[in-house]
């Protein structure tokens, strides 16, 4: 197999494209001036395969490939049509640092170190890096905590039954109008191991649940994948523990989470408990809480808008991969890419 050369070494034509490439206003070059990049690479220098005398087409830089993910989850790219890309586009090209004459990554590369990174266990720590950054660039983290949770279609489909129809053979009576007896069949897609079916009113749904917790400008302070079947009061105290929230902070939730569990750990941490009650069986309804959860829920349309972001634009509809480990890399990198995108907005907006 033949090796791929890794250089930073910038050719004459090289310097020509950056330059051209300057003048223009488009996202990625804000986002590639602004962001301190060699933060985000001594982060990845454990997942270099230099360090590990790894050859050949794997051979590329952490930081190179990790913006390969990204353009991918902003432009909902498939790995076929990254690698077509980054040969193609020059602007990709100059946000990844590829050389226009070096060789580029192609799609079962790219796939490769998509499961490298999703295998790391690194995603938390590499996202609290990029969190970091925004916030020195002016993104304030609002107060005010969201969450919630989405279903997600899994990318495999499961069993299902067809109906298909018997075609008369021999002695079997002929006529010109078809009259074949219907047999039902059950039909054996692929099926994902890590998914699971969950019924949410009338619509039943195979997939995967997106815990999510935002802040109240839409941006996503963290978030926990499981399959559907999980319930969302048992993720809460994740949320509320990966957060790291500041004591006095408020926590908006819908009634999927009231439990006196969750009342008390927001209490135990020193967090205001805004979560929507639900009423017991036979229990009277109350006026003062109906309010409260009206209350409430006028506050917590911020997530849903965010949710309606990441299935509009993001991929978070359906996954593209099977399993639990890549599905959530998946989410969690396209997450990122959305609050990358939105706080960049938000910090152009907010006054000097």
């Amino acid at each position: 197999m033949e090796s791929t050369m890794r250089t930073d070494k910038m050719t004459l034509t090289d310097y020509e494209i950056q330059n051209s490439l300057a003048k223009l206003d488009h996202f990625l070059l804000q986002l590639d001036e602004n962001i301190n990049w060699d933060r985000v690479k001594k982060t990845l220098e454990p997942l270099d395969p230099s360090r590990k005398n790894v050859a050949g087409r794997d051979s590329y830089e952490p930081l190179k490939m990790f913006k390969v993910m990204l353009l991918q989850s902003w432009y909902d790219l498939s790995d076929p049509e990254m690698e077509f890309y980054l040969n193609t586009n020059l602007l990709f090209m100059s946000f990844c640092r590829f050389s226009i004459s070096e060789s580029k990554p192609d799609h079962s590369t790219i796939c490769r170190w998509r499961n490298r990174f999703a295998e790391s266990g690194m995603f938390d720590l590499i996202f609290s890096g990029i969190m970091t950054e925004l916030q020195e660039l002016g993104l304030e983290i609002r107060q005010g905590k969201m969450v919630d949770a989405t279903l997600v279609k899994a990318h495999a489909r499961p069993n299902r039954k067809v109906v298909v129809e018997t075609e008369p053979t021999g002695d079997d009576e002929q006529t010109a109008i078809p009259t074949y007896e219907a047999s039902e069949v059950v039909v054996k897609e692929s099926c994902d191991p890590d998914a699971n079916w969950v019924k949410k009113g009338k619509v039943c749904t195979y997939g995967y649940k997106a815990h999510t917790m935002t802040d109240s400008n839409g941006i996503v302070v963290c978030v926990d994948v499981t399959s559907a079947n999980v319930h969302d009061t048992v993720m809460f105290p994740d949320l509320i523990e990966k957060a790291q929230l500041s004591e006095g902070d408020t926590v908006y939730a819908d009634k999927g989470y009231h439990s006196e569990q969750n009342k008390k750990i927001l209490e135990r941490r020193k967090l205001t408990d805004q979560i929507m009650h639900k009423r017991k069986r036979n229990e009277p309804e109350n006026e003062t809480i109906v309010n409260r959860n009206k209350s409430i829920s006028k506050r917590r349309y911020v997530v849903e808008r965010t949710f309606g972001s990441l299935k509009r634009s993001y991929g978070w509809s359906r996954t593209r991969y099977i399993g639990l480990p890549k599905t959530t890399f998946y989410l969690q990198m396209r997450c990122l890419a959305f609050n990358i995108k939105r706080a960049m907005k938000l910090i152009s907006l907010s006054p000097v």
